[in-house]
């Protein structure tokens, strides 16, 4: 579990108190033939004296809701259909994981996921699509992990079952390496 505070506004020009709570949590089922993991997060950002910025905001997609594209749901600017980020986050996603069925020495696992999340709340709302949709964005998916000698390696294909119209989809990822 990982909980984290911050206070902006001593010496810039961003005023605002923001909170996150991570947690993460792995069940080992059949002696660890499979691996039951739930991951969850919960966020806010509040101003202090001024509005929120973009580059403050949250934003969710990719890893943490996959099957959507990294900034790829909640409030867009209607004008160049850009993520304009939330004040408001919450995610969760459940996980199975398993190496059997899969060729011997190669290291590869499979995983089928669910996640569901959503992000809202801007303090600018003029031109701006969705800054009060809180409804959950659900998908469904199947992947493949293994580790290499230059970092993890992971194909993800994600399917949205509950989206609004101007969420951008990618129902296909793939990274290699760590991210900092």
């Amino acid at each position: 579990m990982r909980f984290s505070n911050s206070l902006a506004g001593l010496g810039g020009d961003a005023t605002f108190y923001k909170s996150v709570f991570n947690s993460r949590i792995y069940y080992p089922i059949d002696y660890g033939d499979y691996v039951f993991g739930f991951k969850s997060g919960v966020g806010f950002i509040t101003a202090i004296d001024d509005k929120i910025t973009s580059s403050n905001r949250f934003f969710l997609g990719g890893k943490k809701l996959r099957g959507f594209d990294n900034s790829g749901l909640g409030p867009r600017d209607t004008g160049n259909n850009q993520a304009v980020g939330g004040n408001n986050f919450y995610n969760f996603s459940f996980e199975l994981k398993s190496k059997k069925f899969m060729p011997e020495d190669t290291g590869l696992e499979w995983f089928l996921f669910s996640d569901i999340g959503s992000i809202w709340g801007t303090d600018y709302k003029t031109n701006v699509i969705g800054f009060d949709d809180v409804e959950p964005r659900i998908t469904n998916g199947l992947g493949l992990a293994m580790l290499t000698p230059v970092g993890p390696l992971q194909m993800v294909w994600g399917f949205p079952v509950q989206s609004q119209s101007y969420d951008i989809e990618e129902n296909f990822q793939f990274s290699i390496g760590t991210s900092f």
